[in-house]
């Protein structure tokens, strides 16, 4: 299996995981493949890939990127979403870097941002997840919007296909156990598969006192952003 979204210290003042750490705790978990996806940069992939070769571990190439309606629209009311977007293959690698070069033109407010247009013109080689509450789809589903999660996640599958994925998240509080059964309702009912993630921004779960005081150090936190159980979790 795969641990396909992850932060590590690199997602900066988010995440405190070393991604030596990391991959030597995947190994002890006999996992055999990680994505590893930064908020909006790639800044950890060199590293990280080189880890994933020394201790025998299949790596994937990812970003979690932040995806806004329109990216000339200098408004700080133009809300952006989260998007979890991971490369397949070479093209996707190279497409993936495209995204995040141009992302950085955009960065009006602090994140560097890229809208649907940019993300259909490098679609080649790319698989999407929805992401977390963040995303576009669940924060949809939270406000109790069935009709517009609907009609995103169609547009998205649209254009990717078998590639696009809801995103089911193993945390146990009760406004995300409420979500995950919704994203599991909306996958059966579009016939678009969902996978289980962890959003990990903590290595083990005792981090967590740790993590919330370094995060404080940030001006803002996101609506939908939540750190409980947001650690490296085993599959069971």
């Amino acid at each position: 299996m795969a641990k396909i979204h992850i932060h590590t210290k690199y997602s900066l003042l988010d995440a405190i995981i070393e991604p030596e750490q990391l991959v030597k705790k995947l190994v002890e978990q006999g996992e055999t493949a990680l994505c590893v996806t930064e908020h909006g940069n790639v800044y950890s992939n060199v590293e990280v890939y080189k880890l994933c070769k020394k201790y025998g571990i299949k790596y994937l190439y990812g970003c979690e990127m932040y995806i806004c309606n329109d990216v000339n629209v200098k408004d700080k009311d133009n809300r952006y979403n989260h998007l979890v977007v991971i490369a397949k293959n070479e093209t996707g690698r190279l497409n993936l870097n495209k995204l995040v070069s141009e992302s950085c033109k955009y960065k009006y407010f602090g994140k560097p941002r890229i809208d649907f247009n940019m993300l259909t013109k490098y679609k080649d080689g790319l698989i999407i997840l929805s992401a977390c509450m963040a995303g576009e789809v669940q924060r949809a589903l939270v406000s109790d919007d069935y009709a517009t999660a609907k009609i995103i996640a169609l547009k998205y599958k649209k254009i990717f296909g078998d590639d696009y994925y809801l995103e089911y998240q193993s945390h146990s509080e009760e406004t995300q156990q409420t979500l995950n059964r919704k994203v599991v309702d909306l996958a059966n009912e579009l016939g678009i598969k969902y996978v289980v993630t962890t959003d990990a921004h903590y290595l083990n779960k005792d981090d967590q006192k740790y993590h919330n005081v370094f995060v404080q150090i940030g001006t803002t936190r996101e609506v939908g952003e939540t750190y409980n159980d947001c650690y490296v979790q085993t599959n069971e």
